[in-house]
């Protein structure tokens, strides 16, 4: 029987899948039909607010072991993403390139994400399950190909922004390019650090199905 923590996830999971999927269809019907990214935007931005806030949801399932993951990465992860969209939200200059690269990895990333947190309350509820070995590759083996692609989207996101934000400041006294070019260099050593820790848990991952 699947528990209330369990239901809890799976509920919050499946949420994240819809609101990414349409966010992901509405983008590419966009492409498709040759919108200008302006008016891309205008049509799925809504989705992205909603569904990249309530993924601030995830912070709290890691740190109360709702899922396998590390609360400090979750936090980094998920406020970083947070603070992207607040800049497409409000900086009209942060819309560039960067939006359709962040297109092109942020569904694919947590769909695979969402699913596989599915997967194991399946495993966890139902005994004689076992995740499948190719949806389990695909998933660690996909992030090492678009994280990159995901965190180069960011930092375009975040550069880009700086144009509108050069003569603005924080209560009048703090400039908040103080606050973007410090952020900018954290995402590039992050980087590496998360990189190495999805190849980490890719190992891992992909171990337990080696005999």
């Amino acid at each position: 029987k699947m528990s209330i923590k369990s239901l809890c996830l799976f509920l919050f999971s499946s949420s994240q899948i819809i609101g990414w999927s349409l966010f992901f269809i509405k983008y590419s019907f966009g492409l498709l039909n040759s919108e200008p990214i302006e008016e891309i935007y205008k049509d799925t931005i809504y989705i992205l607010v909603f569904t990249q806030y309530t993924a601030s949801f995830e912070i709290l399932c890691s740190y109360y072991s709702f899922i396998n993951s590390s609360t400090c990465v979750t936090i980094i992860e998920t406020l970083g993403r947070v603070f992207v969209v607040l800049l497409l939200q409000y900086i009209k200059s942060s819309l560039s390139v960067g939006y359709l690269m962040l297109y092109l990895s942020w569904p694919l990333i947590e769909i695979l994400k969402y699913l596989l947190y599915i997967v194991n309350i399946i495993k966890n509820s139902y005994k004689g399950f076992n995740s499948p070995y190719l949806f389990i590759w695909t998933r660690y083996s996909l992030i090492i190909i678009l994280y990159p692609f995901n965190i180069i989207g960011e930092i375009l996101t975040m550069w880009n922004s700086t144009e509108d934000l050069k003569n603005s400041s924080l209560f009048g006294i703090f400039p908040y390019l103080y606050l973007i070019y410090p952020l900018i260099l954290f995402y590039l050593l992050c980087l590496m650090f998360l990189y190495s820790y999805y190849f980490k848990i890719r190992r891992i991952s992909l171990k337990k199905y080696i005999i």
